[in-house]
């Protein structure tokens, strides 16, 4: 699954230039030359901004909650709530995803296969209060199938292979944890 993007700091190599002698028209062996200049340093990787540690952070948050949704709907039971969804879901988004695992219980179903993810932050909006954020991600469940409880497919709604969701988040307070609020599937939107 991949949910996280990471940045990578460019570091400059150093040049050297080395400048060639020149003869004098004096017959003189003695070549004139400047010195080298010297060495430059690698430059230091530049601290991310505070927009660059929220996006990390609201990625991160959305993975955590991506692989406790996809958890529940491949265990097809509801969760055990009391783990550490607190610390990245809202209590919206900890009914909705609770919800699913009722849902699924309920129906006896479950999925298999893994589901891919291709997540972006569209809006970050650190000004706000709370600062909130939005997540768009492409989901290919080309790979994953509902199944009951004895492993048999389940005939579903036609629904494209890939489409997009698109997930809100909160953060708590002045730096704190960014967690998701709310998260809506467009199952008819291509991506």
């Amino acid at each position: 699954m991949r949910t996280r993007t990471t940045a990578a700091a460019a570091v400059m190599a150093g040049v050297f230039l080395a400048a060639a002698g020149c003869s004098s028209d004096s017959g003189s062996d003695a070549a004139a030359s400047s010195p080298p200049p010297a060495p430059s340093s690698p430059s230091a990787p530049a601290s991310p901004s505070a927009e660059d540690q929220a996006r990390e952070q609201v990625l991160a948050a959305y993975a955590k909650y991506a692989a406790a949704s996809d958890r529940v709907q491949h265990e097809g039971r509801a969760p055990a709530m009391g783990g550490d969804e607190k610390t990245y879901m809202t209590d919206k988004a900890r009914t909705e995803y609770q919800a699913i695992g009722l849902d699924m219980e309920a129906e006896k179903t479950r999925v298999t296969g893994d589901v891919v993810r291709t997540p972006a932050v569209t809006v970050l909006d650190l000004a706000s209060t709370p600062p909130r954020a939005t997540i768009t991600a492409c989901l290919d469940v080309s790979a994953i199938k509902l199944v009951d409880a004895a492993g048999k497919p389940v005939t579903t709604n036609v629904q494209a292979p890939r489409y997009v969701q698109t997930a809100a988040l909160v953060r708590d307070g002045d730096g704190g944890a960014w967690r998701v609020d709310g998260v809506t599937s467009d199952r008819q939107r291509t991506c």
